[in-house]
C-alpha cells in the first residue's frame, strides 16, 4: 500500500478535502498546486503514488502527465490516480493510455477515491 503521496489539485477546497481524507487514511500526503510544481518536485521526490487532477493552473492533468512519461524515459512508471470531470470526452481514455492507473470522476465518492489510491498501490 503506498504511504507517501504527491496531491496535485489547484483548487485549495478540494485540495483540503483530499489532504485531510488521505491522512485520516494513514498516508502522508505532500502538495503540489499545479502540474510543473508537480514536476518539479517529482525530479527530486519519489512518492509511492501521484494523485493528479485534470483541473489544474497552467499545464492541466493531461499534459502533466504526458510531461512526466517524458521524464521517465517515455513510461510513467509511478502509479497516477487521475481526478477527471466528467464532461471531457476522451479523456479518460488518454489519462490510461499515458499512464494513469485509475481515473475518478469529479464530483467523487471519498470511499471510492481512497479505493483507487490502495488499488493503484499494487500496480507494478
Amino acid at each position: 500500500m503506498p504511504r507517501r503521496l504527491l496531491l496535485t489539485v489547484s483548487d485549495a477546497k478540494r485540495m483540503a478535502q483530499i489532504n485531510s481524507l488521505v491522512r485520516a487514511a494513514g498516508y502522508e500526503a505532500r502538495a503540489a498546486f499545479d502540474g510543473q510544481q508537480a514536476l518539479d518536485l517529482l525530479r527530486i521526490e519519489r512518492p509511492d503514488l501521484l494523485l493528479l487532477d485534470y483541473e489544474l493552473d497552467g499545464i492541466n492533468g493531461l499534459e502533466t502527465l504526458r510531461r512526466l512519461g517524458q521524464q521517465s524515459g517515455g513510461r510513467v512508471t509511478l502509479p497516477v490516480v487521475m481526478l477527471l470531470p466528467v464532461e471531457i470526452e476522451g479523456a479518460r481514455r488518454e489519462a490510461i493510455e499515458l499512464g494513469a492507473h485509475s481515473v475518478i470522476t469529479t464530483p467523487y465518492d471519498p470511499a471510492d477515491l481512497l479505493d483507487s489510491v490502495r488499488m493503484a498501490g499494487h500496480v507494478e
